[in-house]
């Protein structure tokens, strides 16, 4: 397992690069997956994480947020309502969001 600073180290040049293109302009969010897919469990070694992308915000501090089917948005500090924007207008136009029900019996 890596420590928390092997995390920042793993995820230190793409961070730069994000932060040069948003600075540039170039760039409002990230979109990506939430988590990678589902890992097999291995008795012998433990469970492993096959991807995802929340720890990149969670480590930088930036604002993030996760839409039904598993989209994740982020961008950097102070960037919370156009972020909101982003994620909501995602949800608006795909409709992929559904209200839940209740059954009275399974």
């Amino acid at each position: 397992m890596r420590s928390q600073l092997g995390i920042v180290a793993t995820f230190a040049a793409p961070g730069r690069k994000y932060l040069q293109a948003r600075a540039e302009g170039k760039l409002d969010a990230v979109v990506s997956l939430t988590n990678g897919p589902a890992w097999l469990i291995d008795f012998a070694n433990g469970d492993y994480d096959t991807g995802g992308c929340s720890t990149q915000a969670a480590v930088a501090g930036y604002p993030h947020v996760t839409v039904p089917v598993g989209l994740f948005f982020f961008s950097t500090a102070n960037r919370e309502g156009p972020l909101l924007r982003l994620a909501y207008g995602w949800e608006q136009m795909t409709k992929a969001r559904k209200k839940p029900g209740y059954l009275a019996n399974i």
